[in-house]
C-alpha cells in the first residue's frame, strides 16, 4: 500500500523546521474518494447487523485465530480488556455526549443482540424497575433525604441526575433505554466532567472508584428476583474498568496495551469472547433493505458530506455489491501479505529498534486476523467489478484525516469553544479507524490532531478553548494509558506528524502573543498568561517536541523582540509627532514625553514581572528601545530650543531645565538596568551642567538674602520656653536644608559640575554665617559693655514664664552649705544683669553648630571634595598650570600675650588690651579684652581677616592701658606701645598651621602672636569647616565675654588681701578650716547667683561651658597668686623696679610681691578643691570631674611638692629635667618622636578650617589627640617652669634668667641643625619655632 513518506529523524536545525509544517500532512485524496470509502463502511456495517445474520449451513462460525505461541496467548488476554469509546446505540439521537473513556462494559456486547425474546422481556422489566428506583434515589439525595457520606460520589450523583433525569431533552432516550451499559456510560461521562473540576491525584483511578460505587448502587437497587446473570455482568463490568498496570514489555511496545487506548467508538460485534467471531443469532432472519432510512447514521453521513438523501440512496445501491464481507476479507488478506513482506503502513525505519518493529508487526497481524475472523465467509467469493481496494483506502491516513476534517467541522459548526461529539461522529470515527487500520493510539492521536488543525483550528492565532478541548480529548480518550503518553516512545511517522502539529500550534501561540504585543502601550494592557500557560502545559512540555525547542524558541524570541521593538518604535513616533514643529517648542514639551515614557515603562515593569517564554523580558525590551531613542533625540531637541531662545535673547529657566534633567536621569537609570555594558548615549551632566550652576547661583543669592533679612528683622527673642533660640535660626537652616535637598532630589551623578554647584551654595552659606557671627559678637560686646551691673536677673521682655518654671532651669548650689559656712563678713556684689538677647544670641550660635552637623546627613561633602580634587589634578596635569582655588585668603591672628610692657599704674602695672587695625582700609579688625594689673598680660584671643588672593596688608597693633577711677586720662586710654606687621601671603604657608611671631613694641616689651593663613578653596569641606570654625569661635568669644562679667570678683577673692585677712600680714598664722572656707563663701554665693541667672535662659550644655570657662579663670587666678610668672626673671624685672608688695620685705619679687608661706599655699589649694568638687561638680550635677581636673589644674598640683624643697634640690631637679626637655624638642623638630610630633600636629590641625570640615574629621583628630595624650614635652616644660617659678620665690631670679637664656640659645641651635639636616635631605621644613 502507498503511504506518506515519513520524515527522517534527525536534528532540529532550521532546515528541519521546515519539515514540521502540517502542509505535508494535509489530505492528498479527493473528497469523492473519501465519500465512497466512508459510504462502503456504512453499508458494510449495515449488512453485518445481527438481524441480517443467516443461520444456515453456508455461514459457520469461523475458527478462532491460532494461539500456539506465547505472544498470541498474551495478546488474547490483553485484548479482552482493551479500552473503548462507548456511544449510545440509538441511531441519530442528536444528543451530544462528552468523550469519556471507558472499557467495553459487557464482554458480550449489547444485550439485545445475544438473547432470545423471553430473556429480552425480562431484561426490559428489570431495566424499567431499575430506572424508576434510581430516579427516586437521586431525588432523595438531591433534597437531602438520603445521605451520601462520600462527598465526591455525592457530587457525581448530583451531576449525573442533572445531566440525565433532570434533562428534558433526554426523557425519550431514558424511556427507551434498554441496556444498563448505557446508564453506566452516562454516569461515567458525568463523573468524568465533575472530577475534572476538583483536584485529584490520579483521575482515572478516582473515576474507576466512582463508577464502581455507582455499579454497587445499581446492584442495591435491583429487584429481588433479578437473575444472577444480570448481577454478575454488572460486577464483571466494574472489574473490567479497573486500570491495569502493564508490564515493561507491554509498556514499551505492546500492541494490546496501545490498543487499550484505541477508541472503539461503536461496538457492532457480539464479543462474548474477544477471540470469538460474530455468532449467528437464532432468531427470525430479515434481509437488508438498503433503504436509507434503515441504515444507521445515514442522515449524519449526508450531513458531513453535504449530500442530499436521494444521491446517497443512489450511491448506496451502487456500492452495495462492493461492500461485502468477501471484499473486506480479501483486502485484509492482501494487507496481511504486505505486512509480512515488510510492506505495511509502517516500516522498520519508523521504529527505534527492530524488536519494536517486530512487536508492532505481530500486534497488527493479530488485529488483522481478528477482523478476518469477524468477517470471514464460507464459499466462493462473488465477482467484484475491479480489484482495487474498496474498503481499505490505499492512503488510509489521508483518507481518515479528510473524514475527521468533515466531522470536526460539522460538530464545531455551532460551538467553536469546545469539542463535543454526537453519537454519529463517534460512530464514524471508531469504525473508520478500526477498518482502515489507523486505530493505533499514537496514529489516531496524530491524525485527529492534524484533522483539527486543518479544519476548525486553521487560523493565524490560537483558539485556546477549542485547542485545550482538543488536547483534553486526545489525552483523556485516545492516549488514556500512561504507557503511551510519552511521545518519545511513538513510531517515527506518528511522532513526526505530532511534532508538526505542535509546531503549528506553537506558531499560533506566537502569532497571538505577537498580536497582543502590539497593544503594549494601550490603556488596557494585554494579558499573556492564558496563552503562556497553555504553551507551557501542552506544547513545550511535550517530551518529543522538546528536542526542537532550542531552535524553535530561538526564532520565537527573535520574532517577539522584533515585535516589541516595532511596537515601541511606533509608540515613540506617536509621541514625537505631538511635539510642536515651530519655535513654540519648549522644555516642558520634552518633559511631558519623557515623563510619559517613564510612566509607561514603570507600568509595564509592574505588569509583566516574568519574561515571555522565560526568555523575553518585555520591560527590558521596551526600555532599551525607548530610552535609547530618547537619549539620541534628546540632545538635538534641547539644542533646537536653546538656539531659538538665544535668537530671542531669552534664557531657559534653570528649574525647567533641571526638572527635565531629573526625568532624563530616570530614563538613564532605566537604561543602565537594561544595558549593563553600554554607556548612555546622552551626557546629561554636560548638557545640563550650566543650568545647575545657574540654579546654584540663584540659590546662593536667596541664602544671602535670608541671612540679611534675618539679621535685619531679628528681635533676639526665644521661640518659647522649650525652644530657647530665635526664629532666625529656623529660617536660616530651613533654607539651607531645602537648598541641599533640592540638589539631592536631582539625583545628579556625583561629578565636578554637581560638586561645583554645591560649593557655590555652601560658600554663600559660609559667608552668611560669618556675617551673622560678626554681628552677634558685636551685639554681645555692645550689650555687655554698656549694660548695668547693679541689678539682678534679666529685663522683662514679655516672657510668660513664671518664677517656679524659671527655678526649674536654674543652677542651684544646694549642697555647698554642707562644706562651708553660710556666714560671711565680705560684701557680695550683685549678679550681673545679662540681657535676654545676649543669652538668645549664645543659644542661636550653639544651635547653629548642631544644625550644621546635620547638614552632612543630606549630602556627602567628603565625596564631593574628592571629586573636585581629582578634577583639579587632571586639569592641572592636562594644562600644566597651577590651579588657584578661591579669590580670598583668610588670616587667623592670635594675640597670645605680651611681656615687659610699659606700666602706667602707680604700682608699675597696666590694665592692657590690644587693638588690631587694617591700615589700608583704616578699619579696626578687633580688640582684645582688658587684662588688669599686669606687665605680662595674656589675652589668647583670635581674630580673622579676609583679604583678596595674593594681596598684602599692613597690620597695626596697639597695646593700650585702660586707667580706672582717679587715674583715667582725658583720652580714656594710654598707649603702652605699638608695632606694625606686613601680612604677605608669600611668607606664610597656607595650611592653616600657626606661625609664631614675636614683635618688639616701639616703647618697651614684646608682643607674642601667631599668624595662620588659609587660602579659600572651592571645596564643600572648606565651606563647612569655615562655617563650623566661625560658629565655634563666635560661641567661645561670647562665652568669654559672659564669663568676664563675673571674673572681677573672682580676682578679688583670689587676692592677697583675702589671704592677709585669714593668714596674717606675713602669712605666718595658720587658719582653721572654718576660717578658710568662710573666706571663700562669698565667691560661692556670687557664682551661684550668676549661674542661676544664666541658667534661666541658656541651654544645659551652654551652662556647663560657662562653668568650665569660669573654672579655668579661677585656676589662672590661683596660678597668679601662687607663684610669680617665669617672664619676670626673663626680663630681669626683679632688678628694675619694686612692687608695692615688696615694700619692707626682703624676699619680695618685683611684679609679684612677697613669696607665699606654706599656710597661704595650703589655703589656696583648699579653696580650689572646694570649688572644683563641692561647687562645680556638685555631686554630678555639674560638669564632669575629668573636665574640671584638666591639665592646668594638674599642673598646679605640682606646686606643693616643690615648694617645700630647698633651692639646691630644685636646681638639681632642673639639671635632671633639662636634657629630657631638650631631647623632646630635638625629636619634635626632627620628627623622630612620633607621639609628641603627632600630638603637636593634631593640636595645630584642630584649629584649621579643614580640621573642622566634618564630624568625622573632628572625631578623628579628637581620637588622635587622646591616643597621643601623654605629651612628654608639655609635661617636662610644665614641670620645669613650676620649679623655676618656685626658685624665683627663693631669690634665685638670676639663676632662672640664665636658665631661660640658655633654653633660648639651645632652641635656636636645635632649630638650625634640624633645618639644615632637612634641607640636606631635600625635605620640607614643617616645624615653626
Amino acid at each position: 500500500m502507498n503511504r506518506i513518506s515519513s520524515l527522517k529523524s534527525g536534528d532540529a536545525s532550521d532546515e528541519s523546521l521546515g519539515s514540521l509544517s502540517i502542509s505535508e500532512y494535509s489530505p492528498k485524496v479527493e473528497l469523492e474518494s473519501v465519500y465512497l470509502y466512508t459510504l462502503r463502511l456504512l453499508v458494510l456495517e449495515y449488512i453485518n447487523k445481527p438481524q441480517f445474520k443467516q443461520n444456515d449451513r453456508n455461514r459457520q462460525s469461523p475458527p478462532t485465530p491460532p494461539s500456539s505461541s506465547s505472544s498470541s496467548s498474551s495478546y488474547s488476554s490483553l485484548h479482552s480488556s482493551r479500552w473503548s469509546l462507548s456511544s449510545s446505540p440509538l441511531e441519530d439521537s442528536g444528543r451530544s455526549v462528552s468523550l469519556g473513556l471507558g472499557k467495553s462494559l459487557f464482554s458480550n456486547g449489547q444485550f439485545s443482540r445475544s438473547t432470545n425474546k423471553t430473556n429480552y422481556s425480562e431484561h426490559i422489566r428489570i431495566m424499567t424497575t431499575l430506572k424508576q428506583r434510581l430516579a427516586t434515589y437521586l431525588y432523595d439525595v438531591t433534597i437531602g433525604r438520603k445521605k451520601v457520606t462520600n462527598a465526591t460520589f455525592r457530587r457525581c450523583l448530583l451531576k449525573f441526575n442533572n445531566d440525565t433525569f433532570m434533562n428534558s431533552s433526554l426523557s425519550t432516550t431514558l424511556e427507551n433505554m434498554s441496556n444498563v451499559e448505557e446508564l453506566i456510560v452516562y454516569f461515567t461521562k458525568s463523573a468524568n466532567n465533575e472530577l475534572s473540576k476538583v483536584v485529584v491525584g490520579d483521575i482515572q483511578k478516582e473515576l474507576f472508584k466512582q463508577v464502581s460505587k455507582f455499579v454497587g448502587l445499581l446492584q442495591s437497587l435491583l429487584p429481588t428476583n433479578t437473575p444472577a446473570s444480570f448481577i454478575n455482568k454488572l460486577t464483571a463490568c466494574a472489574d473490567r474498568m479497573k486500570p491495569t498496570k502493564p508490564s515493561l514489555k507491554q509498556k514499551l511496545f505492546s500492541n494490546e496495551k496501545r490498543r487499550s487506548a484505541t477508541p472503539v467508538m461503536y461496538e457492532t460485534s457480539d464479543s462474548s469472547s474477544m477471540s470469538a467471531v460474530r455468532k449467528p443469532v437464532a432468531a427470525l432472519h430479515v434481509a437488508p433493505s438498503f433503504k436509507l432510512d434503515d441504515i444507521p447514521y445515514s442522515n449524519y453521513f449526508s450531513e458531513i458530506f453535504n449530500t442530499d438523501s436521494i444521491k446517497v440512496q443512489q450511491d448506496v445501491i451502487k456500492v452495495m455489491k462492493e461492500s461485502t464481507n468477501f471484499t473486506f476479507s480479501r483486502e485484509l488478506d492482501e494487507y496481511s501479505f504486505q505486512l509480512q513482506s515488510d510492506g505495511g503502513f509502517l516500516f522498520l525505519s519508523d521504529f527505534r529498534t527492530e524488536e519494536e518493529y517486530n512487536s508492532w508487526k505481530i500486534l497488527e497481524t493479530k488485529e488483522i486476523e481478528l477482523l478476518k475472523n469477524e468477517f470471514r465467509t464460507i464459499g466462493r467469493a462473488p465477482s467484484v467489478p475491479n480489484s482495487k481496494n474498496l474498503i481499505m483506502p490505499s492512503d488510509p491516513r489521508s483518507t481518515f484525516v479528510m473524514l475527521m476534517n468533515l466531522i470536526i467541522k460539522k460538530e464545531c459548526s455551532t460551538n467553536m469553544s469546545s469539542m463535543e461529539f454526537t453519537p454519529g461522529a463517534l460512530y464514524f470515527m471508531n469504525t473508520a479507524a478500526r477498518y482502515w487500520r489507523v486505530d493505533f493510539p499514537s496514529t489516531l492521536a496524530a491524525l485527529f490532531y492534524t484533522a483539527s488543525n486543518i479544519s476548525v483550528l486553521h487560523s493565524e492565532e490560537i483558539n485556546l478553548a477549542l485547542t485545550e478541548g482538543l488536547f483534553t480529548f486526545i489525552k483523556s480518550t485516545i492516549l488514556h494509558s500512561d504507557a503511551i503518553v510519552d511521545t518519545r516512545d511513538w513510531n517515527e511517522m506518528d511522532r513526526r506528524q505530532w511534532n508538526a502539529n505542535l509546531f503549528y500550534t506553537s506558531e499560533q501561540c506566537v502569532n497571538s502573543l505577537d498580536n497582543l504585543l502590539t497593544g503594549l502601550y494601550a490603556t488596557t494592557k494585554p494579558k499573556f498568561s492564558p496563552i503562556l500557560v497553555f504553551y507551557f502545559e501542552y506544547v513545550s512540555a511535550d517530551p518529543s517536541f522538546q528536542e526542537h525547542l532550542p531552535t524553535i524558541e530561538k526564532r520565537i524570541v527573535k520574532r517577539l523582540r522584533r515585535t516589541i521593538f516595532k511596537t515601541s518604535e511606533k509608540y515613540y513616533k506617536s509621541l514625537i509627532m505631538e511635539l510642536p514643529k515651530d519655535e513654540t517648542l519648549e522644555f516642558k514639551h520634552i518633559q511631558n514625553i519623557a515623563e510619559l515614557i517613564v510612566r509607561q515603562l514603570n507600568t509595564i515593569q509592574k505588569r509583566y514581572t516574568k519574561p515571555l517564554l522565560d526568555k523575553v523580558n518585555i520591560s527590558f525590551e521596551c526600555a532599551t528601545m525607548l530610552t535609547t531613542a530618547m537619549a539620541i533625540d534628546g540632545p538635538n531637541m534641547i539644542k533646537k530650543i536653546e538656539r531659538v531662545l538665544e535668537s530671542k535673547k531669552k534664557d531657559v529657566p534653570p528649574v525647567d531645565a533641571l526638572e527635565l534633567y531629573s526625568t532624563f536621569r530616570e530614563l538613564r537609570d532605566i537604561y543602565r538596568q537594561v544595558q549593563l555594558k553600554e554607556k548612555f548615549p546622552f551626557n546629561l551632566e554636560r548638557a545640563f551642567g550650566k543650568y545647575l550652576k545657574r540654579f546654584a547661583k540663584n540659590i546662593a543669592l536667596k541664602i544671602s538674602e535670608v541671612f540679611r533679612n534675618s539679621i535685619k528683622t531679628e528681635t533676639w527673642e526665644k521661640i518659647n520656653d522649650d525652644v530657647r533660640y530665635s526664629k532666625s535660626v529656623l529660617d536660616i537652616f530651613k533654607m539651607a536644608n531645602e537648598s541641599l535637598n533640592i540638589f539631592k532630589s536631582f539625583d545628579w551623578d556625583i561629578n565636578y559640575r554637581f560638586a561645583e554647584a554645591v560649593v557655590i551654595v555652601l560658600k554663600a552659606f559660609s559667608d552668611g554665617i560669618q556675617l551673622y557671627c560678626d554681628m552677634a559678637v558685636k551685639l554681645v560686646q555692645k550689650s555687655l559693655r554698656y549694660s548695668s551691673a547693679s541689678s539682678y536677673g534679666f529685663e522683662d521682655r514679655g516672657s510668660s514664664t513664671n518664677e517656679s518654671e524659671k527655678r526649674k532651669s536654674k543652677w542651684d548650689f544646694h549642697e555647698m552649705k554642707k562644706a562651708v559656712r553660710s556666714s560671711s563678713s565680705s560684701a557680695i556684689p550683685q549678679p550681673y544683669k545679662y540681657k535676654t538677647e545676649t543669652c538668645v544670641i549664645l543659644n542661636d550660635v550653639d544651635t547653629m553648630i548642631a544644625h550644621l552637623e546635620e547638614l552632612e546627613n543630606i549630602v556627602d561633602f567628603s565625596e564631593l571634595s574628592k571629586v573636585i580634587t581629582e578634577h583639579n589634578a587632571v586639569k592641572q596635569k592636562t594644562t600644566g598650570e597651577t590651579l588657584k582655588d578661591g579669590v580670598y585668603q583668610l588670616y587667623t591672628i592670635r594675640i597670645k600675650s605680651a611681656s615687659d610692657i610699659k606700666g602706667y599704674g602707680s604700682n608699675g602695672l597696666s590694665n592692657s588690651s590690644v587693638s588690631l587695625i587694617n591700615s589700608r582700609e583704616k578699619s579696626e579688625i578687633g580688640e582684645t579684652k582688658v587684662v588688669p594689673k599686669s606687665n605680662n598680660p595674656e589675652w589668647d584671643e583670635e581674630f580673622e581677616l579676609q583679604l583678596k588672593r595674593d594681596e598684602k596688608c599692613t597690620l597695626l597693633l596697639n597695646v593700650w592701658h585702660h586707667p580706672t577711677g582717679n587715674f583715667m586720662s582725658l583720652t580714656g586710654a594710654d598707649l603702652c606701645g605699638r608695632v606694625s606687621l606686613v601680612l604677605d601671603p608669600k611668607e606664610f604657608a597656607d595650611d592653616g598651621f600657626p606661625n609664631p611671631k614675636t614683635l618688639i613694641l616701639d616703647t618697651r616689651g614684646e608682643l607674642n602672636m601667631e599668624i595662620a593663613l588659609e587660602t579659600e578653596r572651592m571645596d564643600p569641606l572648606f565651606c563647612i569647616g569655615r562655617s563650623y570654625r566661625t560658629l565655634s569661635r563666635a560661641r567661645d568669644k561670647i562665652l568669654e565675654l559672659v564669663v568676664n562679667k563675673f571674673t572681677p570678683f573672682v580676682s578679688f577673692v583670689f587676692s592677697r588681701e583675702v589671704l592677709k585677712s585669714i593668714c596674717g600680714g606675713h602669712g605666718t598664722r595658720k587658719p582653721s578650716d572654718e576660717e578658710i572656707y568662710d573666706a571663700i563663701v562669698p565667691l560661692f554665693d556670687y557664682l551661684n547667683a550668676n549661674l542661676n541667672v544664666l541658667g534661666q535662659e541658656l541651654s544645659h550644655g551652654l551652662l556647663f561651658m560657662v562653668m568650665l570657662k569660669g573654672w579655668l579663670f579661677i585656676i589662672k587666678a590661683a596660678d597668679i597668686m601662687l607663684l610669680p610668672q617665669v617672664d619676670i626673671a626673663k626680663h630681669r624685672l626683679a632688678n628694675a623696679r619694686k612692687s608695692l608688695w615688696s615694700i619692707g620685705s626682703s624676699n619680695s619679687v618685683s611684679g609679684y610681691g612677697r613669696a607665699l608661706t606654706e599656710y597661704e599655699i595650703d589655703c589656696i589649694f583648699k579653696w580650689l578643691d572646694a570649688l572644683c568638687v563641692d561647687f562645680f561638680y556638685n555631686q554630678g550635677e555639674g560638669p564632669p570631674l575629668k573636665a574640671l581636673q584638666n591639665t592646668e589644674y594638674q599642673t598646679l598640683l605640682l606646686i606643693p611638692s616643690f615648694y617645700k624643697k630647698s633651692a639646691l634640690e630644685l636646681k638639681s631637679e632642673v639639671k635632671r629635667l633639662n636634657p629630657l626637655y631638650f631631647q623632646n624638642i630635638a625629636e619634635l623638630t626632627s620628627g623622630s618622636n612620633v607621639a609628641v610630633s603627632r600630638r603637636f600636629t593634631t593640636v595645630e590641625r584642630r584649629k584649621t578650617i579643614m580640621g573642622n570640615s566634618s564630624k568625622g574629621k573632628r572625631k578623628q583628630l579628637q581620637e588622635e589627640l587622646q591616643k597621643a595624650d601623654t605629651d612628654s614635652l608639655q609635661q617636662s616644660l610644665s614641670t620645669l617652669n613650676i620649679i623655676l617659678r618656685v626658685l624665683i620665690t627663693k631669690g634665685e631670679t638670676d639663676y632662672v634668667y640664665r636658665q631661660l637664656h640658655e633654653r633660648k640659645q639651645k632652641m635656636k641651635r636645635i632649630n638650625v641643625a634640624s633645618s639644615a639636616d632637612k634641607v640636606s635631605k631635600g625635605q620640607k621644613i614643617n616645624y615653626r619655632s
